[in-house]
């Protein structure tokens, strides 16, 4: 019976501190790195149609879990959108770029190696006021 308990004891504490290892499934660090580099995209818009083009995704100098994106919505490869890895999405909170609000999210695939955003563009500047256009793109790590 003492050799039972024992067992018990060894089993419970070992499952106890298994469990308590870090999973870098719900590690956005882990997750950022796996995202850094260079992105195919096809974008699809109301106004533009689809376009191609690629963008450069990096670790933000300042701000853990946070990614700056270059050339988002083609907008040029010195103009830089950020997202902040949140669980298996990359969250893009409103921020105004170059004469456009940008907001939206994309979901990150299990591969890490294709993200399928949906976001909102608005014009701030137009003569009309502002426009918005609802964009629809897929990203697909480059080899």
């Amino acid at each position: 019976m003492k050799l039972l308990r024992v067992l018990l004891s060894i089993t419970i504490f070992a499952f106890i501190f298994s469990s308590c290892e870090k999973n870098d499934d719900n590690d956005p660090e882990a997750t950022v790195e796996k995202l850094l580099g260079i992105w195919k995209v096809e974008e699809t818009s109301s106004t533009y149609g689809t376009q191609n083009y690629n963008v450069s995704i990096s670790k933000d100098l300042y701000i853990q879990d946070v990614l700056s994106i270059y050339n988002f919505f083609g907008l040029g490869s010195f103009v830089r959108v950020v997202g902040e890895v949140v669980d298996d999405k990359l969250v893009l909170e409103p921020q105004n770029i170059d004469g456009f609000k940008i907001y939206g999210e994309g979901e990150i695939m299990n591969d890490y190696k294709r993200i399928e955003f949906a976001y909102t563009v608005e014009e701030l500047a137009t003569a009309k006021g502002s426009s918005q256009e609802l964009v629809t793109a897929v990203y697909t790590l480059k080899d």
